[in-house]
């Protein structure tokens, strides 16, 4: 998340939502017996950690701390009195809130939610105490109900909900001969990933492309998932590629016993709130519960003792913003916790080198440590997206401090062998956007320095963005490319690196997106009626002059 720090660290990567067994003939409606004992063992373990550290660690207000003046921001209070507004069966952000703490109120959640993990972890211990034939049986149960359940669901109708006016969701062929030819390029690299992923790994999350088979850290197919809509983007054959996409599906308990992480709740919250507001159902919203789930978390659960805006973390600073953004501005509070967040990582995060390089750091065990990882460049496509509605008529130095940031970044990729970003590079004595460690000089393909250099070029149109994404373009496909697809390296400062031999999905779903949007007019996806998520998928503004929600009574 003594006084809050910046939220706890979370990953970026999450899977994409699950559509239901309705949408894939091949759909399991619950899991097999292996996979339900490794998933019950996983979440024993993780609760009875997080317990263990949240009882046995020492108390964090006897250590060095720094106060960064979020803690009414991040733990908002209902007043009881008013109480909050509703609108077509859910809370809307930003309307009949009340200043003053109820500590009574929070108590009483803290209460429920410790005694719910706690009721999840006795029954995760009498589960793993059952014999095999007993869990068997449950589990066919489960599968009766959730059959039950779909027979009665597929007997009501839909309600009638009729898509946003779309605006922009084809063409951006750029006029220049020269642009249209590095478009092409780009298009050319994301059709060799895909058809070698389809041929040698379908299936499986990813590709190995040297080995030319499939390779599975995770438990879903997220290469596939996670390039549909950039196949509406790419190919006017699209169909040809979709219908390879059914029968993937399957089901899993992601955020079982409540064992989620922060950025999740972030990930989650934008995409949960665009269903609720679609269908008029409260119940994806509450789902979500983003901001009591946040008061535990936040207060009691995770020490700060690591924070930084990178990895596990960035997705949740991101999506205030973009939860302001997709309710077409209206989610004031969001905005305001945005902008108390970003003004909490510029006072106690972001300094600049000896070099003049401007940075974000990561604060660890009560210190800031001159550090900057690749996941963290996409802060300054952030900062440049959040200028416009700054407080203050902050505007234009958010813009700059973006420009700054994607200098920085631009600068750990300029300052390698094979101009490709390190994972993380130090800014301590003449060491300035280098990679010091071994184990920080691999690339695997990111994308946040790409999807900052969009940013930046949507909203400054510098020729300079498109040259350093060209830059990139050029380096990938000089050193990642090999015949089975493209691969990570090993070591970025080597005139000779060895590949990783993954082809990781985000290469698809957003590197290669970001550089063909990069050489794209701005008419396609413009970010007035867009706003992509962390995985780089786009969702629509919901311009309600545009809009008929007739899921939603309160719209009708």
């Amino acid at each position: 998340m003594s006084a809050p720090a910046l939220l706890p660290l979370a990953g970026r990567r999450l899977p994409a939502l699950n559509l239901g067994a309705s949408s894939f003939p091949h759909h399991r409606a619950t899991l097999r017996l292996s996979e339900k004992f490794i998933l019950l063992l996983i979440l024993s373990a993780f609760i009875t950690l997080c317990f263990g550290a949240f009882f046995f660690l020492p108390d964090s207000s006897k250590h060095k701390r720094f106060d960064l003046g979020l803690e009414d921001v991040l733990i908002p209070h209902v007043d009881t009195s008013k109480g909050g507004k509703h609108l077509g069966g859910f809370l809307i952000h930003g309307q009949g809130h009340d200043e003053h703490r109820h500590r009574e109120e929070e108590e009483r959640l803290r209460n429920k939610i410790r005694a719910d993990h706690e009721k999840a972890l006795e029954e995760a211990k009498e589960k793993l105490k059952k014999s095999r034939d007993e869990i068997q049986a449950e589990i066919q149960t489960e599968k009766n109900k959730v059959v039950q359940e779909l027979k009665k669901k597929d007997s009501k109708p839909l309600p009638p909900v009729p898509l946003p006016n779309l605006i922009g969701i084809n063409s951006g062929e750029p006029a220049d001969p020269d642009i249209r030819e590095k478009r092409n390029k780009i298009k050319e690299m994301m059709k060799h990933a895909w058809d070698n992923y389809r041929q040698y790994g379908w299936g499986h999350n990813e590709l190995k492309p040297i080995a030319r088979k499939g390779h599975s850290t995770n438990i879903f197919g997220s290469t596939v998932y996670g390039n549909s809509d950039f196949f509406l983007i790419l190919f006017s054959d699209f169909h040809m590629y979709f219908l390879k996409l059914s029968g993937v599906g399957r089901n899993w308990g992601w955020a079982s016993a409540g064992s989620s992480i922060l950025a999740e709740f972030g990930t989650l919250h934008m995409e949960f709130v665009h269903l609720s507001y679609l269908t008029g159902d409260p119940v994806y919203y509450n789902k979500v519960g983003l901001k009591f789930t946040l008061q535990f978390f936040f207060t009691s659960f995770l020490p700060a003792d690591h924070t930084s805006v990178g990895g596990l973390g960035d997705s949740f600073y991101e999506y205030l913003l973009k939860a302001w953004l997709m309710s077409d501005k209206t989610d004031t509070e969001a905005r305001k916790m945005y902008d108390d967040a970003i003004e909490a990582i510029e006072k106690h995060l972001i300094r600049k080198s000896n070099g003049g390089l401007t940075f974000i750091g990561e604060w660890k065990n009560g210190h800031l440590e001159r550090k900057m990882g690749h996941l963290t460049c996409f802060a300054g496509g952030m900062f440049a997206l959040g200028a416009d509605g700054s407080r203050d008529d902050k505007a234009g130095h958010y813009l700059q401090l973006g420009a700054e940031i994607a200098h920085t970044c631009h600068e750990s990729y300029d300052r390698t062998t094979l101009k490709l970003g390190p994972e993380a590079f130090k800014f301590d004595g003449g060491v300035e956007a280098v990679a010091v460690r071994q184990n920080e000089k691999y690339y695997i393909l990111r994308p946040e320095v790409i999807e900052t250099y969009w940013y930046m070029w949507r909203f400054t149109h510098d020729p300079k963005y498109r040259q350093w994404g060209w830059e990139a373009t050029q380096a990938i496909d000089k050193y990642c490319r090999v015949s089975g697809g493209f691969s990570g390296v090993k070591d970025v400062y080597s005139s000779s690196p060895t590949y990783d031999d993954v082809q990781q999905s985000f290469f698809l779903a957003e590197t290669l997106k970001y550089l063909y949007l990069l050489f794209s007019n701005d008419d396609l996806l413009p970010l007035d009626h867009w706003v992509f998520n962390t995985e780089a998928h786009p969702l629509p503004v919901l311009h309600l002059a545009n809009t008929t929600l007739s899921g939603n009574p309160a719209y009708r």
